[in-house]
């Protein structure tokens, strides 16, 4: 529970919620503990034995219990206007300010990313490097979850309605070649679990608007 300034209301910071809350809820909810976790037991006849509890109250008690504060701010009065200053920009350390923009700046990244995640595909590629650098069956390791052999694997994240010409050039670009120096070919996976080059892709030279096919595509240059 906080109160930012000395006017304003009381809060309840719960996580990722903040909600207002009555000073009843303050003044209750602060203590907890209300009710005892055992009820207490007649002494020598001198008092009579309380009722015992009902599931309503154990539950209370349980509930009160968790909601304790553990720590509680007391603020003198000659000085509440002090403490309880406007905050400003002066007042936060730079690298919070910082540190509070990068978070921001991602989180607009990812939604962003979210929304627009229907329009994008992955298409992965394995070249003369990924063969060389694997030891076992098949051209190269297909497992993207293989931190070992994943670095050999090439994932590219483009727009479904890229053409394959477009996809030759972003590909030779990223790998600093001529587009007329790589050749993609599309790989199948075979009825005994390998994976085989089916057949060259090529260029459209007319500019043909053919979009590419399923995400998470194999293709080897």
């Amino acid at each position: 529970m906080i109160k930012p300034s000395k006017s304003s209301k009381w809060y309840r910071y719960d996580d990722e919620r903040v909600i207002p809350v009555s000073l009843r809820e303050v003044l209750e909810e602060n203590y907890g503990g209300g009710i005892s976790d055992s009820p207490p037991t007649a002494t020598n006849g001198l008092f009579p034995a309380p009722p015992p509890q009902t599931r309503l109250a154990r539950q209370a008690a349980t509930w009160k219990r968790m909601t304790s504060a553990y720590m509680l701010v007391y603020l003198r009065d000659d000085v509440i206007d002090e403490l309880l200053a406007p905050i400003t920009r002066e007042d936060v350390p730079l690298h919070v300010i910082k540190m509070v923009e990068e978070e921001r700046t991602e989180m607009v990244r990812r939604r962003k990313e979210q929304e627009e995640m229907h329009l994008y595909m992955t298409v992965r590629c394995i070249d003369v490097e990924s063969f060389r650098n694997h030891d076992g069956l098949d051209l190269g390791s297909f497992d993207i979850n293989d931190k070992e052999t994943g670095r050999w694997l090439h994932s590219y994240r483009v727009r479904r309605d890229m053409t394959w010409a477009a996809l030759y050039g972003y590909i030779a670009e990223q790998n600093n070649l001529p587009r007329d120096h790589i050749r993609l070919w599309n790989m199948v996976n075979r009825q005994n679990r390998t994976v085989r080059p089916d057949a060259p892709i090529s260029i459209d030279t007319q500019g043909s608007t053919s979009p590419l096919l399923s995400n998470g595509q194999w293709l080897i240059m």
